[in-house]
């Protein structure tokens, strides 16, 4: 029977899909083990020795998943509001400064795009925020009653989170609304703003009475990056407080989810480590040869200056890189081994 006959290929099959069988039998039991809580060493063992694919699958089914990345969106998506506000000033201090008449139809041309990309970037951070209204009301619940609108009408100041939320809806839900821009000039220098006309607003966003009342002592013009700079720091002010106070009441299925998901990380890490090492090795390659790579220019130094393939040396580029404890005793021989130590 030869490698390329059906009955060779037939067994294969049969060998594959046993193995197939095998691993699920061995995800379902693991999974089912990690419903468990505290998860038991054996049970964070059998984890890490799954493929990295199963053994995710195995942590979206834990009690605590859920929850911990609804406290991970929450993070994810403040970086989110911050870059699309960079990006808002990026882009409104990008409008050109007055130039000869020559220039008149290139800047015009200029100042269209520029209008584009101011739009589409307070677009993306007035979504970020209503984002982060969305991702909260999935995390309050933690919190001790009536706490969480406490510090959030101490944090915000009434009219301006009334003004961002209706220019939010009216953005987001409504229709697009033409803004403008205004350079002015002074002692100071040249300064842009990004601006909408107070009319406008009230005659598209369908501002509730509180809304109109905020926006009535704006004036005609309301200077949206004013508003979007002052609201900011209100949203990083109530979000800090939101997020350390929440880890003072996180369950404890999320504790423990966070515990499995470490050692999942740090499992493999060291597995990858130890094969590069082996790589490595296999190669001849000189480890000295690369730290310039992997320190800094302070850390070769100090590393150059101790002993040279000394357990001492090795243990400070170690003690370098390695910034997550990755680094185990069975790995750390390994290390030393590399180093000719």
């Amino acid at each position: 029977m030869g490698w390329t006959s059906p009955e060779a290929r037939e067994l294969f099959n049969l060998f594959a899909q046993c193995q197939e069988e095998q691993r699920s039998r061995k995800l379902a039991q693991v999974t089912a083990s990690l419903q468990m809580l505290p998860a038991s060493e054996g049970a964070l063992k059998e984890l890490c020795e799954l493929s990295p694919q199963d053994a995710r699958r195995a942590l979206r089914a834990h009690p605590g998943y859920q929850m911990h990345r609804n406290l991970e969106s929450i993070e994810s998506m403040l970086r989110v509001f911050h870059r699309g506000l960079v990006d808002l000033e990026i882009a409104v201090n990008s409008f050109p400064a007055l130039g000869p008449a020559e220039m008149r139809t290139e800047r015009e041309s200029l100042e269209v795009e520029l209008t584009v990309r101011v739009n589409k970037e307070l677009l993306a951070a007035v979504s970020a925020s209503q984002a982060l209204v969305d991702y909260t009301r999935r995390v309050r619940k933690m919190l001790p009653e009536g706490l969480f609108d406490q510090r959030r009408s101490e944090i915000f100041n009434h009219d301006e989170h009334v003004l961002v939320k209706g220019l939010r809806n009216l953005l987001s839900h409504k229709r697009h609304s033409t803004a403008d821009w205004q350079t002015t000039y002074s002692s100071e220098g040249r300064v842009t703003r990004f601006k909408i006309e107070t009319e406008t607003l009230l005659a598209e966003a369908e501002l509730d009475g509180v809304a109109r009342a905020a926006l009535a002592t704006r004036g005609e013009i309301l200077d949206v990056s004013d508003l979007l700079s002052s609201y900011t720091k209100q949203v990083d002010s109530f979000y800090g407080w939101l997020l350390e106070e929440i880890e003072h009441h996180v369950p404890e299925a999320v504790v423990e989810f966070r515990n499995c998901d470490e050692a999942v990380k740090i499992h493999y890490a060291r597995q990858s480590y130890k094969l590069l090492i082996g790589l490595w090795q296999q190669a001849s390659a000189d480890p000295h040869e690369h730290l310039p790579k992997h320190l800094t220019g302070k850390q070769l130094g100090e590393a150059l200056i101790l002993p040279h393939r000394s357990k001492v040396q090795v243990d400070y580029v170690i003690s370098c890189i390695d910034r997550d404890g990755i680094c185990d005793g069975e790995l750390r021989e390994l290390v030393y081994r590399f180093f000719a130590v």
